[in-house]
This record gives structure tokens, sequence and C-alpha cells, in this order.
């Protein structure tokens, strides 16, 4: 079966990138439906150049939690859409968020 969902194609200087089909690939491993997988990926598209607009590194393992804690603050300043729905954050809380920032659940071959 083909997966629907395809890899964002990101464009740095960094390795974020490169991580990006990695990342896609351990999303399509965990059984994630398309419309979840659509939305990380969506997420980290978002993250990558909100990292390249604001000259911040966009190799993952220079990546510290001050660079996500900004790009959140960021997304969470922007109007939300006419559907009400904010689709551009991947967490709900704080807790949500440090958990997914600190889970020791990386994909083997994400630098970290």
């Amino acid at each position: 079966m083909v997966n629907p969902v395809s890899t964002p194609r990101i464009v740095t200087d960094g390795d974020l990138a490169a991580n990006a089909a990695s990342y896609a690939r351990h999303l399509r491993a965990a059984n994630l439906t398309p419309a979840t997988q659509r939305a990380y990926l969506d997420g980290l598209t978002l993250l990558a150049r909100f990292l390249t607009d604001a000259g911040m590194p966009t190799d993952v393992a220079a990546i510290s939690r001050e660079h996500i804690e900004a790009f959140v603050a960021d997304q969470l300043e922007r109007p939300l859409p006419a559907s009400g729905r904010q689709p551009r954050l991947l967490v709900g809380s704080e807790d949500e968020a440090n958990k997914q920032l600190h889970s020791p659940e990386i994909p083997p071959g994400i630098a970290r």
C-alpha cells in the first residue's frame, strides 16, 4: 500500500530537512492516521521556516528548548484561521509540550 502522506519539502542549511524523511517514516511506522501524519509534518515545515526566517539553527542537535518555545510563542500570536481551529500547534498544554520535547522515544537515525 502506498502511503498517501508525502514527506514535506524542507529547505534549510542544517540537517533538519534530511531528518524530515526519517521522521515521516517514523510516523508511518507508528501507524498514525494520515491526517495526524500531515499535521505533524506540517508543523515540522512551519518550524523549519520559522527557524530559517529567524536566523536560528536548523541542525537538529543545535535546536534548543528556547528555539521551540520561540516558535510556539510565534504561532500563538498568529490569528486563527476562519475555521476557528488551531492547526498550527501540535501540543495542547505546556506539560504536553515538555513531554514531546524531552521524550526518550526519538526514532533511530534522528539526531537529537
